[in-house]
């Protein structure tokens, strides 16, 4: 019997379970490469929170820095603020901890998924708000201040937390999800739920504002090179005509030393006169002569 019960004990098997990708940490799928992401993710968390606060302390602060766009400017700092300060870091987390994220409450994830994409759609419609007003501003200067007033401006400010809420909404209402990413290891919206919500967000919010983006900027370019290439054309007829006025005046200047010269001529043979014989031998000199 205690052979056997040996026996059976040796011809035991254990059977592995193997573990998803998603309950592993990056570092354990590849060590390296989390490494990296995370320096990657820590280094524009501290940069965007510093470059965000600093844009927020200059409107603050610096009195000089007027116009409607710094509304814009604020704006869209508090919005990347949410997602330098707060996404970020929870990228961090899920690259050390994995689906086991979940484990803290499923609550979490979802809002740092929602506040995610929120937040980042929000500064995208900032920035195509900031685009198309300096466009405006340089390329159709006479309506700007027809199309612009501090009214438009917060109505703008609102309309981008708006846009961002509502891409957001269809997450919650069976349209969309949202999911933990096993290729970014972090919390954000299910691209993978239905097609057609992905095909909304990519298409219509994304890449439409992206080619406003790159229309606007083109114009501003042309626009600025149109202007430089009339300033100098400006500067090269300036040069001409200030040449040509240059010359007339030394012309002018020689003529009038000539007549002096003539003048002080005249003046020393006058002095010679002496009787009304002479002034008319003078005058018939003058006419034949010339000078």
């Amino acid at each position: 019997m205690e052979g056997m019960n040996e026996t059976e004990a040796n011809n035991t098997t254990v059977t592995v379970i193997p573990v998803s990708p998603r309950m592993r940490s990056l570092f354990d799928i590849n060590y390296n490469l989390g490494v990296i992401y995370v320096l990657i993710i820590t280094l524009l968390s501290i940069t965007g929170v510093a470059g965000n606060s600093a844009i927020l302390y200059v409107m603050k602060k610096e009195l000089q820095v007027k116009g409607l766009a710094r509304l814009l400017m604020i704006n869209m700092a508090l919005a990347d603020l949410f997602v330098t300060g707060i996404a970020n870091p929870m990228c961090i987390i899920g690259a050390f901890t994995g689906m086991h994220i979940m484990r803290w409450g499923s609550w979490l994830c979802i809002s740092v998924a929602s506040l995610c994409l929120t937040a980042c759609i929000c500064v995208f419609f900032n920035i195509v708000n900031i685009t198309v007003n300096r466009w405006i501003l340089i390329c159709f200067t006479n309506a700007y201040d027809k199309i612009y007033n501090k009214t438009s401006i917060i109505v703008l400010c609102v309309a981008c937390w708006l846009i961002g809420f509502g891409v957001e909404v269809p997450n919650f209402i069976g349209w969309g999800d949202h999911t933990f990413d096993e290729k970014t290891h972090q919390c954000t919206w299910d691209r993978n739920a239905d097609r057609s919500y992905t095909v909304l967000v990519t298409a219509g919010f994304i890449t439409v504002p992206l080619v406003l983006i790159l229309f606007c900027n083109m114009s501003m370019i042309k626009r600025i090179w149109d202007v430089k290439r009339n300033i100098h054309g400006y500067k090269a007829s300036y040069s001409k005509s200030v040449i040509a006025t240059l010359k007339t005046m030394i012309l002018l200047n020689l003529y009038l030393k000539e007549e002096q010269r003539q003048v002080l001529h005249t003046v020393e043979k006058l002095t010679i006169i002496q009787s009304p014989n002479d002034v008319i031998k003078f005058w018939l000199m003058r006419g034949f002569s010339g000078c």
